[in-house]
């Protein structure tokens, strides 16, 4: 409300007070470290601007990335080596690697160090996005802080639509499924058959639709102050192998990672193999709330290995395997992915595997008949209709209907118990 009374020299004003205000509800801690974070890369870049700071530029920025390095790092190692779980100060993980790419761009002159602090400290507390992403470029919000206007019916109706899709799939179908898929991760060798497969592939589901709900919703509020926020998911489960999907997985990390890790380090190596081993290291420590996740960040490096290796043995067998085969194939290897973060022992999930072709496969089925699943499986055939069915994104009047109708199905059919979303304890 305070946004759309504010005249437009005003607005930016807003949006900063409420990003801080918002991070400060995490603690001050959280708010200390933000601004301190801010002030370092905002300082920094300007340095690079003035030429009797280019003999010191090289040391400015590796001291300003091992700041970085260093204080993620604290916190990360925190996560993995306590027992109990613990919540990072909030967005950490993304403001401090959109800010490492931001003050790496202006060191490679890619862009121009900005000169107002107010509208550097909006772009990274704009509290959107702040939480779980997308991490975004300066060059593509910094603009849009130049010209906002007041509300637009065309951007509220679709922000109303992106929030109502977004915790529709939250509140409806991970909330619902975390508490079930929580109960067979730690204890797989209990399940049987039929039950361990069912959960393997919804596993995949609950994690996408946690980390794409989030997105929704960050888009949502975004097109309510007229500000375009990355599209950050795209359908993974449609991908062919895994080139295809960072193209539609948390697509703004892909990005930075290609950008800031994985060019670096084949520039300086020339080695495509190590690249890829490093990046996805990287990728697997990033995403770590447990040692697995560095497990599962090999295992996808060792598959894009394979894939490539195939590739140029093999170069014709992508023209002669049908295109809905090789996403066949590829959904599968994510599924198989899943188990890896499981938090049982990878015994028991070997127990459990073996299970799969137990006789009493069907004296178990009925817990995948419970009413709380069968919610479970209706939500996501919505869900995976919605995503793929744009027709209607087009007609306002559609898509204010199906808005209503998420609202209406999200307050019936909501989970009596809520989680945090995944990414707030990275």
């Amino acid at each position: 409300m305070a946004y759309g009374v504010a005249p437009k020299s005003k607005k930016l004003y807003v949006i900063s007070i409420s990003s801080l205000v918002f991070i400060s509800t995490w603690g001050l801690k959280s708010l200390v470290l933000f601004l301190v974070t801010v002030l370092i890369d905002f300082v920094v870049a300007r340095l690079f601007q003035h030429k009797k700071w280019g003999n010191y530029s090289k040391k400015i920025l590796y001291s300003c990335i091992c700041f970085h390095v260093l204080v993620w790092g604290y916190f990360k190692t925190e996560i993995l080596t306590s027992s109990e779980h613990i919540l990072i100060p909030l967005g950490l993980s993304f403001y401090t690697f959109q800010s490492i790419g931001y003050v790496l761009s202006v060191y490679w002159k890619r862009i121009e160090s900005e000169k107002s602090f107010h509208k550097y400290l909006a772009f990274n507390a704009f509290f959107p996005q702040l939480s779980a992403g997308p991490i975004e470029r300066v060059e593509k919000i910094l603009p849009q802080f130049d010209n906002l206007e007041s509300l637009k019916f065309n951007n509220v109706a679709k922000g109303i639509y992106l929030i109502s899709f977004g915790l529709f799939k939250k509140m409806v179908f991970v909330d619902r499924l975390t508490p079930l898929y929580r109960s067979m991760s730690q204890d797989p060798a209990s399940y049987f058959g039929l039950e361990l497969v069912v959960f393997a592939y919804l596993g995949f589901f609950l994690f996408y639709l946690d980390l794409s709900s989030y997105t929704d919703i960050a888009r949502g509020i975004g097109k309510l102050f007229n500000i375009n926020i990355s599209m950050n998911f795209n359908r993974p489960y449609l991908s062919k192998d895994l080139s295809d999907m960072w193209k539609r997985w948390h697509i703004s990390v892909t990005s930075w990672m290609t950008d800031y890790i994985y060019m670096p380090i084949l520039f300086k190596t020339r080695n495509i193999y190590l690249s890829i081993v490093c990046l996805y290291v990287f990728f697997g420590v990033w995403h770590a709330t447990t040692w697995k996740y560095v497990n599962l960040g090999l295992y996808f490096g060792l598959l894009q290995i394979l894939y490539k290796l195939v590739d140029e043995k093999i170069p014709s067998w992508r023209k002669k395997v049908p295109g809905f085969i090789q996403t066949i194939i590829f959904f599968h290897l994510l599924v198989v992915a899943g188990t890896i973060i499981l938090d049982s022992s990878y015994d028991q999930i070997y127990i459990g595997l073996t299970n799969i072709m137990s006789e009493n496969t069907l004296n178990y089925a009925n817990r995948l008949l419970s009413h709380n699943m069968i919610l479970v499986y209706l939500s996501l055939v919505a869900i995976l209709i919605l995503e793929n069915l744009n027709v209607f994104k087009n007609k306002l009047w559609c898509l204010s209907l199906v808005s209503m109708t998420l609202v209406f199905l999200t307050i019936i059919f909501r989970s009596e118990k809520s989680y945090l979303f995944i990414y707030l304890g990275m």
